[in-house]
């Protein structure tokens, strides 16, 4: 059977940040080394309905009324950065701030 893998550096038209494509270009270098045929594809399917149900899988039940507080009395939502062009949560943002901590 042959190894075939594809490869998307901006899924569902998202940026990660360069370290995450550099390390998914490195992983594909690696896998044709090892045999695999290696596809980069220019998108996949839309992703962020799904990233965003598992912001809220990992944020546990109480995430919804979190969104309902004050701004002050929030836990994570509060820090959750909004992008300035859609409105819509900013997970790259997110993910710099995590690897802060």
């Amino acid at each position: 059977m042959p190894k075939r893998v594809a490869m998307c550096l901006n899924p569902d038209g998202l940026d990660p940040v360069p370290e995450v494509k550099a390390a998914v270009a490195d992983a594909g270098k690696r896998l044709e080394r090892a045999g695999w045929t290696v596809e980069e594809i220019a998108n996949t399917p839309p992703l962020r309905e799904a990233a965003d149900l598992q912001t809220k899988l990992w944020l546990g039940d109480g995430y919804e009324a979190q969104l309902e507080m004050p701004p002050n009395a929030r836990a994570i939502p509060a820090r959750w950065p909004a992008c300035a062009a859609t409105g819509q949560k900013c997970f790259r943002s997110m993910g710099r701030r995590c690897r802060r901590r």
